[in-house]
């Protein structure tokens, strides 16, 4: 009895030396199946959206929860990446502290079920169109990956000089 999700396992049994007993002369074996009944856990992300300005230097930090629930009585590990939403005005590297798009990993051990996300957006003085980043939780652990996403805006608080503001209906990935 364990709590990791897991592919269904077979196992066979075989007799032999048998004491005061007899094995039949078709074989003394026989086999099953151990049905995995475990689940993995259910990731989300909260806020869902997260809209700041990002400033004209330094950092602007977006803070994100990811939280598990369900089966969670064992350590795990995810992986987290931000990505580009499509339909949004392009983000690169240079949008983040460190010059390049934040990824990383996060650790539970069995007793957690809250970890946080800290994205740091670089700030800038360039007018520019709102920028969006999708961040990606993904845990490989089970038999499919389970992926959860949230939106980060970052909103220009530059002198914009006629370049102005779209709509955009997103979709996170």
């Amino acid at each position: 009895n364990d709590l990791l999700p897991e592919g269904d396992e077979p196992f066979q049994v075989t007799l032999s030396s048998a004491v005061n007993a007899t094995i039949s002369s078709s074989g003394g074996f026989d086999g099953g199946m151990v049905v995995n009944d475990d689940l993995a856990p259910r990731l989300t992300i909260a806020p869902q959206e997260l809209a700041q300005s990002e400033g004209n230097s330094g950092s602007r930090p977006y803070v994100f929860s990811v939280t598990r629930d369900g089966n969670v009585g064992v350590a795990s590990s995810v992986s987290w990446r931000v990505s580009e939403v499509p339909g949004s005005a392009t983000i690169t590297g240079a949008d983040f502290t460190g010059g390049v798009l934040p990824s990383g990993i996060l650790s539970f051990a069995a007793t957690d079920s809250v970890k946080s996300v800290t994205i740091n957006v670089a700030g800038d003085a360039t007018a520019e169109f709102d920028e969006n980043f999708a961040l990606v939780v993904v845990d490989n652990s089970g038999l499919s990956p389970n992926v959860a996403s949230a939106l980060g805006r970052i909103l220009n608080d530059d002198d914009d000089a006629g370049i102005g503001s779209a709509a955009v209906t997103l979709a996170v990935p």
